[in-house]
C-alpha cells in the first residue's frame, strides 16, 4: 500500500510535539528538584519559577537539538531558566519592582536581601547542572553569558535618564541584557547534539535576533500594551529608561523632550505626565517603526533557520519566531 505523505507529516508533527512535552516537563521536574534542594531559598526561587513563565529558552534549546536529531539538553534548558530566574530576581530588587508576571515580587514577599541571595542560588545551581554535561566551551561560555548579564545592566544603569540615549546603545543593553543568554542557550544546545561550528554559529545568531525583537517587543508593550500580560504599565519611564519606542518617538515629535525631562526629574513621576508621554509616542507613529524593527528582526532569524535540517522541531521554532514578530499593539 502506498504511503500518504501528507499523513506521513502530521503523525511525524504530532510525535514532535508530544516528545517536546515530555522533555519538557523532564525541564520542570528537574528545576523543581534543584529548586527544592536550595534550602532556605527554596520558597523564593519557586515563587519565580512556578508563577508562569514562557520557558522560551528552555523551549528553544530542545527544539534545535530535536532538530539536529540530538538527545534533549535537558541540563542545558533548565539552567538557561535558573540564570534567567536569577536575573528576574536581581533585577526588581534594581528597579524596585512590584509587580512580576501579575503577582508581588520576591523583594515584596520577603526581602531585597532574601531576593539577591536567592539570585545567587540559582546562578550556583545552573553552574551546576551545566558542570555535570560539560566542564570546556560550554561552561565557559555560560560564565561568559553571566558577565554579560551584569554588563547589560550597569550599563543601562549608567544611561538612566540620558534624554540623548543612542539607539545603538540601548540595543547594546538589550543585546547584553537578553539576546546573550538566548545565544548561550542555543548554541549549547546545537553544540550538545554534535553540530559543526558553523551550526553553532547560526543557531547563536538566530538566537540574537529572536532576543533583541524579544525584548524590543517587551519595551514596546510596557508603553503600547495592556495590564493582562501580567507587567504594570509604563514601569520603563518610571526608572528613566530609554527604550526604543520613547527613542523613535523623539525623532518624530521633539515636544516629548521637555516632558521627558520633568518626568525622569522626579522620583515619582505624575500619572498625567506619564499617560502624556505614552500619548505623544503612539501618536507620533513609533509603534508603527518598532513593530516594523520586530518583525525585521524575526525574519532575520527564520532565515538563518536553513542551517537547521527540515524537520517538525524545525517547523515549531519557526512558528514560535513567527509569532514574536506578530504585531501585538
Amino acid at each position: 500500500m502506498a504511503t500518504n505523505p501528507l499523513s506521513e507529516t502530521l503523525i511525524s508533527q504530532v510525535e514532535a510535539a508530544r516528545d517536546l512535552s515530555n522533555a519538557l516537563n523532564d525541564v520542570e521536574n528537574l528545576l523543581e528538584a534543584t529548586s527544592s534542594a536550595a534550602g532556605p531559598a527554596s520558597a523564593i526561587i519557586k515563587h519565580v519559577l512556578n508563577a508562569g513563565g514562557k520557558r522560551i529558552r528552555p523551549r528553544l534549546a530542545l527544539l534545535i537539538s530535536g532538530s539536529l536529531g540530538g538527545p534533549f539538553p535537558v541540563g542545558f534548558a533548565a539552567a538557561s531558566e535558573l540564570i534567567h530566574t536569577a536575573s528576574l530576581l536581581h533585577d526588581d530588587v534594581i528597579d524596585e519592582g512590584t509587580v512580576r508576571r501579575g503577582q508581588p515580587t520576591a523583594r515584596l514577599q520577603w526581602s531585597n536581601t532574601e531576593s539577591v541571595l536567592a539570585g545567587d542560588h540559582c546562578l550556583a545551581g545552573a553552574v551546576e547542572l551545566i558542570r555535570q554535561e560539560d566542564t570546556a566551551e560550554t561552561l565557559s561560555e555560560s560564565l561568559k553569558a553571566v558577565q554579560d548579564l551584569v554588563n547589560g545592566e550597569l550599563l543601562q544603569l549608567r544611561l538612566r535618564g540620558q534624554l540623548m540615549t543612542k539607539t545603538s546603545e540601548y540595543e547594546d543593553i538589550c543585546d547584553l541584557k537578553t539576546a546573550c543568554l538566548f545565544v548561550w542557550t542555543a548554541r549549547a544546545a546545537a553544540r550538545y547534539s554534535g553540530a559543526d561550528q558553523a551550526t553553532i554559529a547560526a543557531m547563536g545568531e538566530m538566537a540574537r535576533k529572536v532576543g533583541l525583537a524579544f525584548q524590543i517587543r517587551d519595551d514596546l508593550l510596557d508603553i503600547a500594551g495592556d495590564e493582562k500580560f501580567g507587567k504594570r504599565l509604563l514601569d520603563d519611564l518610571r526608572q528613566s529608561r530609554m527604550t526604543l519606542p520613547v527613542l523613535v518617538g523623539i525623532e518624530k515629535d521633539t515636544t516629548l523632550l521637555p516632558l521627558l525631562e520633568r518626568v525622569f526629574a522626579s522620583d515619582e513621576p505624575q500619572s498625567d505626565d506619564l499617560l502624556e508621554v505614552r500619548r505623544k509616542v503612539l501618536e507620533s507613529g513609533a509603534i508603527d517603526d518598532v513593530s516594523a524593527r520586530i518583525k525585521a528582526l524575526s525574519e532575520e532569524g527564520i532565515a538563518l533557520l536553513s542551517h537547521l535540517p527540515e524537520s517538525p522541531y524545525r517547523d515549531l521554532i519557526e512558528e514560535q519566531i513567527e509569532l514574536l514578530g506578530q504585531r501585538v499593539v
